[in-house]
């Protein structure tokens, strides 16, 4: 039986006791968390509405996005989701809305989810034209004045890796969220489409080993890292992943170096494909043979999968056909990922301000 925390601290106000703020702040994420636990995370009446919302960049780009936030009595208990939509070639016009209403669903299921357009589609196009091209080069002298830019125009592979600033630029907003009681960005899981869950592997690489995203700043003046800010990530959901950035293929040997960091890090891994997407589900089936030993020394379960049978249909595709019921399997695979959670939550003391990833020490 769910009890909602508000009918609960009402009922002692009105029984003649007094409870101090603190504490009936703490009733209020005891009772909630405990209707986390139960089949169905409790309903409220009225669900808070969606918000657009802007951020920029560190190399000036501004990214639009939608915040779904979890209702007042679970904000800072309920775990965020972010949806990364696919990127690449064949990909030009996708963007944050072609997620549907999933977004709801995934917010019923009780979590806040964080939906965005990555640089160069939907409405993450415009840029300071002076911070980005003091961190790009050009490739034609009258590009430098452009304030604006398009996936089309991209090219290299690195064109392709400065995407990962964008979801360094969203945790950063998350952590401010977070900061005024809106999230709890201290627990936090990836859904990623195709090239997006690539993509999504490398942020998560770096956020565990980034020197210049500490947890806390003061570890830093006292000459350590303790933590980074990868200790926020609770889990991943890859859907139809392959190993291309771009029309570039991305080294096996750097892909197994970053899932192998990851796996460092109690947190689960899972990949969806359909039965007949023979890419998909070798490259997946690959990947976690490559893990298999590693996972042995420690004890941990290989890398989940849900196998969709009977299909070749790949990314956001799967989603659109209800048959198959690949939305309720994903939300069944991420709150299972959640169940053994239990991450207080707490103030960002560090990383609000976005800064660049240094893609060296990740391979490049």
């Amino acid at each position: 039986m769910t009890i909602n925390p508000t009918f609960a601290l009402r009922a002692w106000s009105l029984s003649g006791r007094s409870i101090m703020p603190g504490l009936a702040v703490l009733i209020m994420l005891t009772l909630s968390w405990q209707g986390w636990t139960d089949d169905q995370p409790p309903q409220p009446t009225t669900w808070p509405p969606a918000e657009t919302f802007t951020c920029e960049t560190a190399d000036g780009v501004t990214l639009a996005g939608d915040f779904y936030p979890a209702p007042d009595t679970r904000r800072l208990v309920a775990p965020c989701v972010v949806l990364l939509h696919p990127i690449g070639p064949g990909k030009a016009h996708a963007s944050r809305r072609d997620f549907g209403l999933w977004p709801e669903e995934l917010r019923k299921a009780g979590f806040a989810v964080i939906t965005f357009d990555f640089r160069g589609y939907g409405d993450s196009k415009a840029i300071d034209a002076e911070k980005f091209w003091s961190q790009h080069t050009p490739r034609t002298p009258n590009q430098i004045k452009s304030t604006k830019i398009d996936n089309q125009e991209f090219m290299s592979r690195y064109d392709w890796l400065h995407l990962v600033n964008d979801l360094v630029a969203i945790k950063v907003w998350m952590n401010l969220q977070n900061n005024d009681r809106r999230c709890h960005s201290h627990a936090l899981f990836l859904i990623g489409f195709e090239q997006a869950a690539l993509l999504g592997t490398l942020w998560m690489t770096n956020e565990l080993q980034d020197a210049q995203r500490p947890m806390d700043v003061s570890s830093v003046r006292l000459g350590r890292i303790d933590r980074y800010e990868g200790d926020d990530l609770a889990g991943a959901i890859w859907v139809s992943m392959t190993d291309r950035l771009g029309m570039d293929r991305v080294e096996g040997a750097l892909i197994q170096r970053w899932f192998s960091q990851l796996r460092l890090k109690p947190m689960p891994l899972h990949g969806v494909f359909g039965e007949n997407d023979r890419p998909s589900r070798e490259f997946w089936n690959w990947i976690a043979g490559s893990q298999r030993g590693q996972e042995k020394k420690r004890e941990e379960p290989i890398l989940g999968t849900t196998l969709i049978e009977g299909t070749s249909l790949m990314g956001l595709k799967l989603l659109d056909h209800e048959a198959l019921q690949v939305k309720t399997k994903i939300i069944q695979a991420l709150k299972q990922q959640a169940e053994s959670l239990n991450r207080p939550w707490s103030v960002h003391k560090g990383n609000l301000e976005p800064s660049m990833v240094d893609f060296r020490p990740l391979g490049f």
